[in-house]
């Protein structure tokens, strides 16, 4: 029994282990662009071209039914996909396009709508692609400073965005049920560096949840779709601590930990087992022999009664 519920403990761990680990970041967005589209005529198959900027030095991923194509961004963020096509189809599918930097961060993906084909040539851009972001932990605790950072187009504006959850009062501050909604603290802007990094440090000053994202201004004001939503969660002292003594502890249980741990709950049960029948065993004989004594001193105390019975008949 105390094995099962061992057990059942470790495979509870592990699911809120594997939850806790997707915490970090909410699920990707998908967003649909419309960009400038030019189209001119051309002889034979329908050709596309796909152009725009991103991240710098990033891999760039062009997918979508039958499509599926990559490349890299130039040091000021710029790519392009030629002679994209798709032969005896009437159209060119919805292609969604995604950039991976040099930090391994992924940009959400942003995506084009379905072209008709016909025998055309499409020039589409400029595509701008999101900014990538990351946390530099997920939690903290109270005055602790905490970075956030990523990569978007080189010298370019990027606004950042951050909410907190406002839980809205009902009638005399009572509600059966709490609605929480995002409250956004004013913006702020800063700006890429020539190699397209930038960040900044979240704010930590009090006990609360905060989800951030990023934006970038293009030219003529236009924007990019929104990065990656994340979540990051300002703790107090002393609840920062139990969540970093339990991550701690979570990274003990995993599989090949977790059938080690339970052998090495069976090796116990069976040591205290087996000290458990020896004491007993012990005990057993020590009982034996106290009572042997006892019937030896019984015999003996006899003798010497009679003995001394006898002494006395003879005077």
């Amino acid at each position: 029994m105390k094995l099962k519920l061992s057990f059942a403990l470790a495979i509870l761990i592990l699911f809120s282990e594997a939850n806790g680990a997707q915490s970090a970041i909410l699920s990707p967005e998908k967003v649909i662009v419309r960009p400038n589209i030019i189209v001119s005529a051309t002889i034979g198959i329908p050709k596309m071209t796909i152009w725009g900027y991103g991240p710098p030095q990033s891999r760039v991923e062009l997918s979508g039914i039958g499509v599926d194509q990559n490349t890299n961004s130039g040091a000021n963020g710029y790519y392009s996909f030629d002679l994209v096509y798709l032969p005896n189809t009437s159209n060119f599918p919805e292609l969604c396009i995604t950039a991976i930097d040099s930090e391994r961060r992924v940009t959400p993906p942003t995506c084009i709508p379905p072209i008709g084909s016909g025998n055309y040539f499409f020039n589409v851009g400029p595509v701008i692609l999101p900014p990538t972001i990351s946390i530099g932990a997920p939690e903290t605790n109270l005055g602790s400073e905490v970075s956030t950072q990523g990569k978007t187009i080189p010298n370019s504006t990027v606004e950042i965005k951050l909410a907190r959850p406002e839980i809205k009062k009902g009638v005399l501050g009572f509600q059966l049920v709490r609605q929480v909604l995002a409250y956004y603290i004013p913006n702020y802007t800063i700006i890429s560096d020539t190699d397209g990094n930038y960040s900044f440090n979240m704010p930590t000053n009090d006990s609360t949840t905060w989800r951030v994202f990023a934006i970038t201004k293009y030219t003529d004001g236009n924007k990019s779709p929104k990065s990656n939503t994340l979540k990051f969660e300002t703790l107090s002292q002393g609840r920062y601590l139990w969540e970093s003594f339990w991550t701690y502890m979570k990274t003990f249980l995993v599989w090949p930990r977790i059938l080690l741990l339970q052998l090495l709950i069976i090796l116990v049960l069976v040591a205290i087992t087996l000290i458990v029948i020896r004491k007993r065993k012990r005990d057993g004989k020590k009982t034996i022999i106290s009572q042997n004594d006892q019937k030896y001193s019984n015999i003996v105390e006899r003798y010497q009664e009679l003995l001394r019975s006898k002494k006395v008949n003879q005077n």
